[in-house]
């Protein structure tokens, strides 16, 4: 293990035993980069988010090229939208429709300096054997820096497979 200790604090860490991926091997390449304004982003994705429950925690994610459009809510009475301006700055498809959960997207969000964020993420596959949509993860960062880059992981949200949902 390994012990930093200061004036008044104690930092320790212990290897753990395991055989884990390259870092470089779990981040997606690049794919289809949306900017959108950070704030504006934390402030819709928190009014959203008052719909989710247990069993309905995604946040429905609408990127195009103009606008995102954030979805919450598994029935008509506790259903909540709201839209922002986006861009799309080039890569893959130009909208992609997926899902996310909303803590670990505002938790991500606020260690970010505020201005513009990029969202890269790649367009949804078809599970075969289910016939389900299935997202991919997506990377968010600073529009001015990737110094600090999350890797954010999709979730189910029962997305039928069309032109829409698989690009």
């Amino acid at each position: 293990g390994l012990s930093v200790a200061g004036r008044d604090w104690l930092l320790s860490a212990e290897e753990v035993d395991g055989s884990f991926p390259a870092y470089r091997d779990v981040i997606p390449p690049t794919q289809s980069r949306f900017v959108v304004a950070r704030d504006e982003f934390i402030e819709t994705l928190e009014e959203v988010s008052t719909a989710t429950n247990e069993e309905s925690r995604a946040v429905q994610v609408d990127l195009g090229d103009g606008c995102m459009r954030l979805i919450a809510g598994a029935t008509s009475q506790s259903k909540a939208a709201g839209t922002l301006e986006a861009t799309f700055e080039g890569g893959g498809d130009f909208r992609i429709i997926t899902g996310f959960d909303p803590n670990l997207l505002l938790g991500a969000l606020k260690t970010l300096p505020s201005g513009r964020v990029v969202i890269d993420v790649g367009q949804n596959t078809l599970v075969r054997v289910s016939n389900a949509v299935q997202g991919r993860a997506a990377l968010l960062y600073a529009a001015a820096s990737q110094r600090i880059r999350w890797l954010v992981m999709p979730l189910k949200t029962g997305l039928a497979p069309s032109p829409e949902t698989l690009g």
